[in-house]
């Protein structure tokens, strides 16, 4: 599990990830169960890096990040912006558009995470608790900034 990823770690991974970004944490027990019989992490955990990534990732805290705006949009891009300027490896980003139908239906949670006054939206939430949602880009790095400290 070192430059080529063991598919465990990569599964284990993939399942937290999916549970983030669709809202069903019953995917976390499969990558729990997955990480639990990966034998050999506790002793050699370098020999393990993406394990160890999904470890971190599991262990928390991660955030969900919903940006409601129109796709190539100045005030949208200007909150991708601010996104592309943090290291968030725990994180897991939606783009939510106005004609997006299928982002609900996939990730119910975001369905009510929408424009606010015809303005690109953000809205940071930890573990599905959610900010208030921003459209202001310094606002929006606070939050981030904030979610990390």
């Amino acid at each position: 599990d070192g430059a080529a990823p063991s598919g465990n770690s990569v599964a284990a991974l993939n399942n937290l990830r999916l549970a983030r970004l669709i809202g069903q944490t019953d995917l976390e027990a499969v990558a729990d169960r997955v990480m639990r019989s990966s034998g050999d992490v506790a002793q050699q955990p370098t020999a393990h890096t993406l394990m160890m990534s999904a470890a971190a990732f599991a262990a928390g805290p991660s955030q969900e990040i919903t940006i409601a705006g129109e796709r190539g949009a100045a005030d949208t891009e200007a909150l991708f912006d601010v996104l592309r300027d943090f290291y968030l490896p725990n994180a897991v980003v939606h783009l939510h558009t106005p004609d997006d139908g299928e982002l609900a239906a996939l990730a119910p949670y975001t369905e009510a995470q929408t424009m606010r006054d015809g303005q690109a939206t953000v809205y940071v939430c930890e573990d599905f608790a959610c900010q208030a949602p921003t459209t202001d880009p310094d606002e929006f790095a606070a939050q981030l900034r904030g979610a990390l400290a």
